[in-house]
Order: C-alpha cells, then sequence, then structure tokens
C-alpha cells in the first residue's frame, strides 16, 4: 500500500516537473520583443509588434493627449488649474518599453502568451512625472504655491469685540500631498476628476486682520464727482495689534479668543447730515442792474454762470474760473466798463455789478474773503467799500468756504433786480452786520492843454477832476442773542483820483486905440467866496451813494438804488 502511495506522489512530482520545464521552455521559446496577439495599448493594436514599431502606431495620439494635459483643483469653491505638460516625459517609447517589460519579464510571459491567445489585453500608458522638482513648479505657476487664505469665518464682530478662534483662522496649501494627488491622477489617467486640494490649519494673521478690520471714521459728505449725491457716515473700527497677539498667543487649539475693539463713531449721522443741508440762508444781497441792455444782460448772464454752485468745506471759489472768459461766443455782450480809468464799451462790461452784489453777500454769511479790489471809481449801484471788480487774466474775487457744512449759490435776475444768496447750515445761530467809514478825500491833480485858437484868459473843463475817496469796511458778527461776537477790519478801499483836464487860450488879444471916457465911480462890493458841497452837488469826485452817506454809521441796507 505504501509502494503504491509512494508511486502515486513520484508520478505527481513527475508530472510538475515535467509541466514546469515545458512551461520554462515555453518561456525561452517566446519572442521577448514583441507585443503578444490580441493586444491593445491606449486602444490601439499593437499585436507582433516591436517596442519602437508599437510607439510609432501611438505617439501621435499619446502626445496628443497629454501635451495639453491639466488637472483641476477645488480650494474652498474656488477653481484652479496645474497645467502638468511641462512636468511630464512625452517621450513614448519610454513608457512603452516600460509596458512590454512589465508583460514580458521571464516567467509571466509564458502566462501572458497563453491568455493573449484566447482573451484581448488592453493595456494603458501614461507619462511619468519628469521630477518632483517639476511638478513643485507646475503647482507654482497655478497660483496655489505657498498659498494662505482666512476662513470665511475667520473672525467675527459682536459688539465691541472681536473674535478669532485659535488654530482656526487661516489654512494654507499642503504641497507635497497635493503633489502626491497629482501624481495619482497622472498615473490613473483621471483628468476629469477634480482633486480636493490638501490643506493645512493655521492660526489667523493678526496683521492681515487688523488690515482687513481697521476703519477711518468719515463723517457724512457729498460727493462732487457724483451730482454731489450724500457720501454716507462711517463708523470707525481699531484694535491694538500687540495686545491681539498676547490674547491669540495665550489660548489654547479651538479656544475662542475676543479681542477688544475701539469703536469711533462719526460726530454725526448720515440723517442729521442731510436734513441740515443748505437749510439756512446764511447771507444775500440785491442790487438793482442799470445801463444799456447790453450791460443787464451780462449780469444776469454772470449770475446764471455762478447759480448751483456748490463749495465744500475748505473750497475755494473763484469768480473768474466760474464765470470764464467773457467772449460773445459764450454770449456776453459789449457794454461800458473802465479800461485804464476811462469808461469803455467792452465784451461783459457790467460783470462787475454781480460780483460786488455776490460779495456783500459772502460777507453777510461770514466766509473768508481771499482776493478782493476795489473799482477805480466808487460804484452806484452798491455802497462805497462794499464792491468787488473783476478783470480776466488780471483781477479776481476768491472767497473760501470756512464752515464745517457746504454752502451753495444760488442766484436770480428779475426786473433788473441781480440777487445773490448764500445757503448753507448756521449751526450757532450767528449774524453779521456790515459797516463802513470814510477816511478822507485824495485831492485830483490839474492838467493844462494851451490852445492858441483862443486868447489869454479863456478857460474850459475839458475833463472833471475826481476826488480820490478812502473807506475802511468792518464786519461785525453777533451771536444768537445779540451779542457782539467779533468786529474785524474787512477791506481798505483806496478810489482813485482823476485829473482835472483844462483848455487854457493862449492867443493874445488883438490892440485897439484908446478911448477916454469920463471916470465914474461905483460903490465897491464884496462876494462871498464858494465853498464846494462834500455831500455831492456837481462834484463827480464827492458823488456817495445815499446809502453810505453816514458813512461812520453802521451799513445794513442790502438794496441799492
Amino acid at each position: 500500500m505504501k509502494k503504491v502511495l509512494r508511486s502515486k506522489v513520484f508520478i505527481a512530482c513527475a508530472v510538475v516537473v515535467a509541466l514546469f520545464l515545458m512551461y520554462v521552455v515555453l518561456c525561452f521559446v517566446i519572442d521577448d520583443r514583441t507585443f503578444y496577439q490580441n493586444t491593445t495599448i491606449n486602444g490601439i493594436d499593437v499585436s507582433g509588434l516591436t517596442v519602437e514599431e508599437a510607439s510609432e502606431q501611438i505617439k501621435g495620439k499619446f502626445q496628443d493627449t497629454y501635451r495639453t494635459a491639466q488637472l483641476n483643483v477645488d480650494l474652498s469653491g474656488e477653481k484652479y488649474v496645474i497645467d502638468v505638460s511641462d512636468a511630464i516625459n512625452l517621450n513614448v517609447n519610454d513608457a512603452v518599453e516600460k509596458k512590454c517589460l512589465e508583460t514580458h519579464s521571464f516567467f509571466k510571459r509564458g502566462v501572458n502568451y497563453v491568455v493573449a491567445l484566447f482573451s484581448s489585453c488592453d493595456y494603458a500608458i501614461a507619462p511619468e512625472v519628469q521630477s518632483r522638482e517639476k511638478l513643485h513648479e507646475a503647482i507654482a505657476v497655478s497660483g496655489l504655491a505657498d498659498l494662505q487664505k482666512e476662513n470665511k469665518d475667520a473672525y467675527k464682530i459682536d459688539g465691541d469685540k472681536l473674535v478669532v478662534v485659535k488654530g482656526r483662522g487661516m489654512f494654507a496649501v499642503d504641497e507635497e500631498a497635493l503633489a502626491d494627488e497629482v501624481e495619482k491622477r497622472l498615473l490613473s489617467q483621471k483628468f476629469d476628476e477634480v482633486i480636493e486640494c490638501p490643506l493645512v490649519k493655521g492660526d489667523v494673521d493678526i496683521d492681515k486682520l487688523h488690515h482687513q478690520v481697521y476703519t477711518e471714521v468719515k463723517e457724512p459728505t457729498l460727493d462732487p464727482d457724483n451730482n454731489y449725491a450724500v457720501v454716507e457716515a462711517v463708523t470707525g473700527m481699531d484694535f491694538d495689534v500687540a495686545e491681539a497677539k498676547k490674547l491669540l498667543e495665550a489660548a489654547k487649539d479651538g479656544e475662542e479668543v475676543r479681542i477688544p475693539l475701539k469703536i469711533t463713531e462719526p460726530k454725526i449721522s448720515t440723517e442729521e447730515y442731510t436734513r441740515n443741508l443748505f437749510k439756512d440762508e446764511l447771507g444775500s444781497c440785491t442790487t438793482v442792474a442799470t445801463g444799456t441792455s447790453g450791460r443787464k444782460s451780462n449780469v444776469k448772464l454772470a449770475a446764471d454762470y455762478c447759480n448751483g454752485t456748490i463749495l465744500m468745506p475748505g473750497e475755494q471759489f473763484s469768480y473768474n474760473n466760474v464765470v470764464g472768459e467773457r467772449t460773445s461766443d459764450r454770449g456776453f455782450s459789449p457794454a461800458p466798463s473802465y479800461v485804464g480809468g476811462e469808461s469803455v464799451d467792452s465784451i461783459g462790461g457790467g460783470i462787475c455789478q454781480t460780483s460786488s452784489t455776490l460779495y456783500d453777500a459772502v460777507l453777510y454769511a461770514n466766509l473768508q474773503i481771499d482776493e478782493r479790489h476795489p473799482h477805480p471809481y466808487v460804484s452806484g449801484y452798491i455802497g462805497a467799500g462794499l464792491d468787488a471788480t473783476v478783470a480776466w487774466g488780471g483781477y479776481d474775487f476768491r472767497f473760501t468756504n470756512t464752515l464745517e457744512y457746504p454752502v451753495k449759490i444760488v442766484t436770480s435776475f428779475e426786473n433788473d433786480n441781480v440777487t445773490c444768496k448764500v445757503y448753507g447750515t448756521n449751526l450757532d445761530g450767528i449774524h453779521v452786520e456790515l459797516s463802513t467809514e470814510f477816511l478822507g478825500y485824495v485831492d485830483y491833480d490839474t492838467e493844462y492843454k494851451d490852445d492858441d485858437s483862443h486868447e489869454v484868459g479863456y478857460e474850459e473843463v475839458e475833463t472833471s477832476g475826481i476826488r480820490g475817496q478812502i473807506y475802511q469796511s468792518y464786519r461785525t458778527v453777533y451771536d444768537k442773542d445779540g451779542n457782539v461776537i467779533s468786529t474785524t477790519k474787512e477791506s481798505l478801499s483806496e478810489y482813485s483820483t482823476r485829473t482835472e483836464v483844462i483848455i487854457r487860450g493862449t492867443k493874445e488879444p488883438e490892440t485897439e486905440a484908446p478911448t477916454t471916457e469920463a471916470p465914474t465911480t461905483e460903490a465897491p462890493t464884496t462876494e462871498a467866496p464858494t465853498t464846494e458841497d462834500p455831500s455831492g452837488g456837481d462834484d463827480p469826485a464827492v458823488d456817495i451813494p445815499d446809502s453810505v452817506q453816514s458813512v461812520s454809521g453802521k451799513y445794513a441796507k442790502k438794496v441799492f438804488f
């Protein structure tokens, strides 16, 4: 019995050995340089082909597939693209040879050969990463390298506290783990799958957080670039960076850290600011335009240019800039104006009446006068010392809004009356009164022009002389109860003299024979000397408007005739 058993074991071993030897012989016989029957690589039939032949067959498709290879990465909802085309080896021969070696190893080739005879074998090849360094370069180009971001809920504001959580404030890209994921997708050829970016969590960056949280307090204002729309007030917010870092450092992972905030409210709310805008008439003045229709037209046109002008706090108004150059193309007409001390017609004559009217309104509004010049002579439409002449390219009338709120200029021209008003916000209830003081006259010179067509002793006034006048104006500010806050000198006005020109005869009279008459005796008469009327009369040099006859008294009239 034992002999029979031994015999069977021997036979079985012999068969196994024989089969093994036959398999070894088969492995020797099988060609290790060509692919087996029914074999495809990336869907292309390579049966019976060598590595070189198979590479040539699949090279085009292989390179087209991977030349623009990209992988999509998702980072907290944001999409990033990694272009791996420069990081992989596109040499198809290397990939095909590697696959051939895998299937043609000595002890595998027999099994693979037999399997290939009865079924198809499809192999997939993918390019390998050239180097880890190249892969990191591709990640860097995508923008993911060294990327740090705050969690969407990195902080919250709870009243006067800034709340952060230790270890939950920021995250950074785990670049090594991301490189591993990219390699896996390359090997598996799963280019359509989106990679969830691996992250490393950390604390919020206090310096960056301060940059985000810090807000400068801003008062409500108007936006000149947006049709003077109201810009809302902004509450200021700040915190101590050094203290915040200490609090965060002392906290445990996952612990809530409450950082004290410094809250600064604006001095005035947007609602109150809007209610106060232009609610008060700060100053007003009206004068009557006389003269030619062209002059009246110029007065009105200049007023129209000024109408609606808004000045922000600290902003300066320039009459020349606002009214612009006086040309016929811009609608201005010829009218009398002073040129070199003489009255001549010029384009825009009369616009000084508008500037003078606005000047007085601005004084009543208690704004700062930056530039003002008197006319050569006292004007008839406004009080002496209270006019403001202008000239394009020369004299200007400028003032600055020194109030806390914007001011608006509103003008009108009706029935030859030009009115200038300044609207703003009178926070303290103050009001202004103006006064002028007459300081004296300046005598004019007399010039004689000899004329030999008239006899000696003949004199005729060709140009009447005008005496100069000097006025000092004052601004007195009163509080809401009528108490004087201040009285200040406003401006000194020195009006020019005009030389009197007299034509004087130089012709000698003809001599006639003397005649003798009986002498007569008359009683002598004594004639009282004439005194020039300082209040006006026919002398244009002292033509002082009625509104300032009492030159040392308070000047409060706003309408001049």
